[in-house]
C-alpha cells in the first residue's frame, strides 16, 4: 500500500496537482488487495506516518520523477491499463498521466 501511495504522490506532483498524504491513504484501503474497511481510521493514520517516515525510500523507488525516460517508465502500466480496459474493466484515467495514454 505505501508502494502504491508513493507512485499515486508522484503521479499528481508530475501534475502539478497539490498532493496531500491522508487522502492517498484512505484511497489505497479501498484499492483492490488493501483492507477495504478502515472504521476508526487507524489503518489510514499508520499508513500515513509510515509514508512520512519513509517518504524519501518510497518516492525514490516507486515514483516518476521526470529522470527516467517517460515512455520506457509508463510503457508497462499502460499496457496493462489498456489491456484491463479491453476486457471491460473500468479504469480511473487520473492513475496516471494523460500522455502515458498511448493514442490519446
Amino acid at each position: 500500500m505505501l508502494e502504491m501511495m508513493a507512485f499515486l504522490y508522484s503521479v499528481a506532483a508530475y501534475s502539478n496537482k497539490t498532493v496531500s498524504i491522508e487522502p492517498l491513504a484512505k484511497a489505497v484501503i479501498d484499492m483492490p488487495g488493501g483492507p477495504g474497511k478502515d472504521p476508526e481510521g487507524s489503518v489510514a493514520k499508520d499508513l500515513v506516518r509510515k509514508f512520512n517516515a519513509n517518504r524519501e525510500e518510497l518516492l525514490a523507488a516507486h515514483s516518476y520523477d521526470g529522470e527516467e525516460d517517460f515512455d520506457k517508465f509508463y510503457s508497462p502500466i499502460a499496457d496493462v491499463f489498456e489491456a484491463l480496459e479491453r476486457a471491460g474493466i473500468a479504469l480511473d484515467r487520473d492513475v496516471i498521466p494523460a500522455g502515458a495514454w498511448r493514442g490519446r
